[in-house]
């Protein structure tokens, strides 16, 4: 590699393109037509609503959303004609952004040539990242608008007098805010940087220019951010335990608040699940990380503030809360990305710190084992589905007859199955999150022919009902989850 892995002449071109294209396929495999899941269901049914409903929801007293992303669904929406893809298309985009991101990066790291072309390889190559770009969740909109603003601060930084970086990095640092809670650590490690270089001393002959970006940079980061100023200092709040805080999804409900900072059951599980699929591979990556981080320390001090306030704001976050709640790997994305990239430096600084083969061969075959041990969870992520709700849909529609009912589980299964079955006469039978015992029994009780379609846990009264009185049609498996199909009274031909 070395200087021969320099993008340049028509080798460079067509390596460029090559992983483009590659990047392009796999994030598009069958985009438009893997079923919805519960997650993408819910927010859907949200942002088909008004911009003014939306806004509305998300000042909601129980809401823990900001408007950004269901505004952005509520526009993808409207982009005819699958709307499943059009609303997948903004985390697609994101996930292709996220490659010349990671080159940049780590070349503002102090990675050479060597460490940007590994990183790019090691994102094209990772089934989370792959995961989330074809999800409408938005988790890659809201790493490339962080990475977006790290890399230009960074490079605002070196060259302060490019006005428009620092507006961009105010911007993307706003708005990935805006997308999700979860990018305050990143956002407020800008707003940081941004503001201790406001203050930097007037003897510095770099001080007024540097200056003048970073209140640019900080004015650009609040705008956006006016018409939410009261909910994201509750956020705030929160964030450092001043205030209560919601449970994130339903799921931890039940889950108790108290931190887990020492639990007996803490393992690496928590580490090892943020990296690479494979747990022995992921602490490889996680040993290479720090060996990268301390290629960083030592070749870029700007680099070294950035990245210690951002892994320091995601610490202090983990600790003040519920750990394994917080330390799902969709909330902490950025330290998935991030790792890629330290890793990416230290195989890098390693290739090209020696003419000797040994070093090089050593690099090259960790960074070919980092991808190759990858690849079997790239082809289930782009194969298989997450929930197979259409399919439930389907199966429900096609042995449909007046008087059924149509009763869903917990955990918003009525939200697929509500986008599925939109023909009037099903719709009016759809029953959602029928989970009292007093009214789910008597409506079982009284009808000759009912449907029972959820996931996860099913409460001990329904599954009693289940066992006697259903029989089980379907189980569709996924990977966030099967979907269960129940029907009382006669059964669909096959059955």
């Amino acid at each position: 590699m070395g200087q021969g892995m320099t993008p340049s002449g028509t080798l460079g071109r067509a390596a460029i393109a090559l992983v483009l294209l590659t990047a392009a396929v796999s994030r598009m495999w069958d985009i438009g037509t893997k079923s919805l899941w519960v997650d993408e269901a819910r927010a859907l049914a949200i942002a088909l609503q008004s911009p003014a409903e939306i806004i509305a929801w998300c000042r909601g007293v129980s809401s823990h959303e900001p408007p950004g992303r269901l505004l952005l669904m509520h526009a993808a929406a409207c982009i005819p004609p699958n709307i499943v893809f059009s609303v997948r298309m903004p985390s697609l985009l994101a996930g292709l952004a996220l490659l010349p991101l990671a080159w940049a990066l780590t070349r503002r790291a102090g990675g050479g040539c060597a460490a940007g072309t590994m990183a790019v390889l090691f994102v094209l190559f990772s089934p989370a990242l792959l995961d989330h770009s074809q999800d409408a969740r938005y988790y890659t909109v809201r790493l490339a608008l962080e990475m977006g603003a790290a890399v230009a601060l960074l490079t605002a930084w070196r060259a302060p007098e490019l006005r428009r970086l620092w507006i961009l990095a105010g911007l993307a640092a706003s708005l990935a805010l805006t997308i999700s809670y979860t990018s305050l650590p990143s956002s407020a490690a800008v707003v940081l940087v941004c503001s201790l270089l406001a203050v930097r001393p007037a003897r510095d002959p770099e001080a007024p220019v540097l200056r003048r970006g970073a209140i640019t940079a900080l004015v650009c980061f609040a705008a956006p951010l006016l018409l939410w100023l009261l909910p994201s200092l509750r956020v705030a709040a929160r964030f450092v335990g001043l205030a209560p805080a919601p449970p994130l999804e339903p799921a931890f409900e039940r889950a108790p608040r108290a931190a887990l900072r020492f639990a007996p059951d803490w393992d690496l599980s928590l580490v090892t699940s943020l990296l690479h699929p494979s747990a022995e591979v992921a602490l490889v990556v996680a040993l290479t990380a720090v060996a990268g981080a301390g290629v960083v320390w030592r070749r870029s001090a700007h680099a070294r503030l950035l990245l210690g306030l951002v892994l320091g704001l995601t610490a202090t976050a983990a600790l003040g809360t519920d750990m394994r709640a917080f330390l799902a790997p969709r909330y902490v994305i950025h330290l998935h990305f991030l790792a890629l990239v330290l890793a990416a430096v230290a195989l890098g600084t390693l290739w090209e710190s020696s003419a000797n083969p040994a070093p090089r061969i050593a690099a090259a075959g960790l960074a070919l084992m980092i991808c190759a041990t990858a690849l079997p969870a790239l082809w289930r992520v782009m194969t298989l589905e997450k929930q197979n709700w259409r399919g439930a849909a389907e199966l429900i529609a096609s042995h449909f007859t007046p008087g059924d009912v149509i009763v869903t589980g917990a955990y918003w299964s009525e939200k697929p199955i509500q986008f599925y079955l939109q023909e009037p006469e099903i719709a009016r039978a759809i029953f959602p999150h029928v989970l009292e015992e007093e009214r789910f029994r008597p409506m079982v009780r009284h009808r000759a022919s009912v449907w029972y379609v959820g996931w996860g846990e099913v409460p001990p009264f329904v599954r009693q009902t289940l066992d006697t009185e259903f029989r089980l049609v379907a189980r569709l498996a996924g990977t966030q989850g099967d979907v269960s199909v129940y029907k009382k009274g006669p059964l669909p031909p096959g059955a």
